[in-house]
């Protein structure tokens, strides 16, 4: 009974953004939002839930479901979007398009090192010592030190955790 009401809420939710939504029609009657449109409608979403209109989580797995779609319709328009800003050569460093300025650059190159034997030897060496020092944290954590083979302390790594995050598996 309470997910009904909160699907409920959601539904009425989505129905007040998208009316609030102004768009920008084109040529062929298709529908793009604007920036300022997409941010209001986002940003009614979290009044929605800061207001407790609509439940949190179900709030943050719709917009992880729009990120997701959207970074799949960048992909896919990408090669278009390129051909296209290609077609107004140098000038394309001063183009505005929907409230955006757009450059065409290279992107950064990569460079290889797997093929250079000194190289690969001080990286594992890196790692060899990394783990050390890892190792010796851990052990400074139970009060102990980590003494090197020489005698040595070996001092501990610095352990910064990470954040809390919400781990999100979008079924398709």
């Amino acid at each position: 009974m309470l997910l009904i009401k909160w699907r409920k809420k959601i539904i009425l939710t989505r129905m007040i953004v998208l009316s609030k939504i102004k768009t920008m029609k084109i040529e062929n009657q298709m529908t793009i939002l604007d920036h300022g449109s997409v941010s209001k409608g986002a940003a009614d979403i979290v009044d929605a839930v800061e207001r407790g209109d609509v439940n949190s989580l179900e709030a943050f797995v719709a917009i992880k479901h729009m990120e997701e779609t959207c970074k799949l319709a960048n992909k896919k328009l990408k090669d278009y979007a390129i051909t296209e800003l290609a077609t107004y050569g140098p000038e394309s460093k001063d183009l505005l398009i929907h409230g955006a300025s757009l450059q065409l650059r290279n992107g950064a190159g990569r460079w290889d090192f797997k093929e250079i034997p000194e190289i690969m030897e001080l990286k594992e060496r890196i790692k060899i010592l990394e783990d050390q020092h890892k190792q010796s944290y851990k052990l400074n954590e139970s009060g102990n030190q980590m003494i090197s083979q020489h005698g040595e302390i070996i001092q501990p790594a610095k352990y910064t955790p990470g954040s809390e995050v919400i781990a999100v598996k979008l079924k398709r």
